[in-house]
């Protein structure tokens, strides 16, 4: 295998993307760096469907509410570069915030109706920040597809629907959130909580899974399935919203259908965690 090239400036991301085949189908997996098996899925499954996969690495500031959670976020360069090579990535672009940011401010991108909904409430200009940094990454290295991870679940959509209109010629893909192997999805934040807060954050997956198991048997009030859902997560969290919502619009949905989403965001000792799954009926949920 070839090493891997790791680009530290827009200029040679530019001239590199110039350099390669027009033939060749060139994937991106936008990320923040904090790399964990979760990213690793990611790479490894674009660069199943490209000829060239290039992992972008930038902690973008202006996704952060709080500039105390910018700081404290974790910086993991060698660690994050071994984990992309390992996974299969040929390209990590890693841009300086100093060059980032000015184009940023002056292309400024707006995430649309769905910004408005469950993050974006708690997270006001979180989204606009997320499709502003996404439209510079596309700009720059003209991926023919994108990969996200379905942990960000709303997220995703946000990016879906928003690029559909921008960028219409670039697939947008999704990755299954990876899990630990007691259910906790994986996430850069992890490592952030405290021995006895990691074993409280496991109820998080085991409510969205008892949520899963009633709709699997049959009920469709998504009242009682919300009910269900947080009977089960720990009281330590501090929720900040348990619903059902439509897979595309994250409107609430009052009857549980195949396919809608059952999503949760709480906080524990500080960390802020989201998880989301899938609701199933039992002849599809045999993955």
């Amino acid at each position: 295998r070839l090493t891997m090239l790791i680009l530290d400036s827009i200029e040679a991301a530019r001239d590199w993307r110039a350099s390669v085949r027009q033939d060749h189908r060139v994937g991106l997996v936008p990320t923040m760096g904090a790399l964990h098996a979760g990213h690793g899925r990611c790479i490894t499954s674009c660069s199943a469907t490209c000829d060239v996969t290039v992992v972008s690495i930038f902690v973008n500031r202006s996704q952060f509410g709080d500039p105390n959670d910018f700081d404290s976020y974790p910086r993991t360069w060698n660690e994050d570069l071994t984990l992309a090579q390992q996974a299969g990535a040929d390209v990590v672009f890693a841009p300086r915030e100093a060059e980032m940011a000015p184009l940023m401010a002056a292309s400024p991108r707006h995430a649309g109706p769905l910004a408005s909904l469950w993050e974006g409430r708690h997270r006001p200009g979180h989204f606009d920040a997320v499709v502003t940094v996404v439209n510079q990454l596309f700009s720059v290295v003209r991926p023919n597809r994108a990969r996200f991870g379905e942990k960000d679940r709303q997220q995703l959509a946000v990016i879906r629907t928003w690029s559909t209109i921008e960028w219409p010629s670039i697939v947008i893909d999704a990755e299954p959130t990876v899990r630990e192997a007691d259910g906790l999805a994986m996430s850069s934040r992890n490592v952030r909580l405290t021995r006895a807060a990691r074993v409280e954050a496991t109820t998080l997956h085991r409510a969205l899974d008892a949520m899963q198991q009633r709709f699997a048997l049959g009920e469709r009030s998504t009242r009682t399935l919300v009910d269900v859902g947080r009977s089960t997560i720990s009281p330590v969290f501090e929720l900040d919203y348990l619903a059902v919502v439509d897979p595309t619009t994250f409107d609430e949905v009052d009857r549980a259908q195949s396919g809608t989403v059952a999503i949760v965001a709480a906080t524990i000792d500080g960390v802020r965690l989201i998880d989301n799954v899938s609701l199933v009926e039992p002849s599809k949920s045999a993955t």
